[in-house]
């Protein structure tokens, strides 16, 4: 069988379109896979990692150092427009009432302070909440909420969830079961 060269030209290129195209595939999947395997939330920060020194200004004009050396903090980093976050806010503020001495909680909500005030209104939020206009955020690498983070009185990551529905009400329960009131 006798091929012309310009069908022999179209199947070279039709063949290195297909290679191109498998290569590009396998590209994105390897790409999309290292994604999957990176977490999410504090990337780069692990438990016992030390934490910078944040003053938080919160809605009702209370500065909040963090780390405290008093007791410890429970960062939880949740958003308004997250259904999830909004639905932790009842077993939140359980648990600020149950450990109201014993753990300093400060919800970190993306936005203004005025947008805080309004999550923290429209939620019945009890904790202490502060408005983000990313330097927190980008701080302590969080992009996706909700999340938390317990710092210890010495600065550094006791605990840490992964976004999950679960991970943070999960935390909130064994910290419960071991904070005196």
């Amino acid at each position: 069988m006798e091929l012309s060269l310009s069908a022999t030209l179209v199947f070279i290129t039709l063949s290195g379109l297909m290679l191109v195209t498998t290569a590009a595939c396998l590209v994105a999947l390897s790409a999309r896979a290292a994604l999957v395997r990176q977490p999410q939330s504090l990337q780069g920060l692990r438990p016992t990692d030390r934490v910078p020194l944040l003053a938080l200004h919160a809605t009702d004009g209370t500065t909040y150092q963090v780390p405290n050396q008093q007791r410890p903090t429970l960062l939880v980093f949740a958003d308004s427009k997250c259904r999830t976050c909004v639905a932790l806010i009842p077993e939140l503020n359980a648990f600020v009432e149950k450990t109201a001495s014993g753990i300093q909680v400060i919800v970190v909500t993306p936005g203004s302070v005025q947008h805080a005030a309004h999550f923290a209104e429209e939620t019945g939020l009890q904790a202490a909440i502060v408005g983000d206009e990313g330097l927190i955020a980008s701080t302590y690498r969080v992009n996706v909420s909700p999340i938390a983070a317990l710092i210890g009185t010495d600065g550094r990551i006791v605990a840490m969830t992964r976004p999950s529905s679960t991970a943070v009400p999960d935390l909130l329960a064994r910290l419960s079961r071991v904070t005196p009131a």
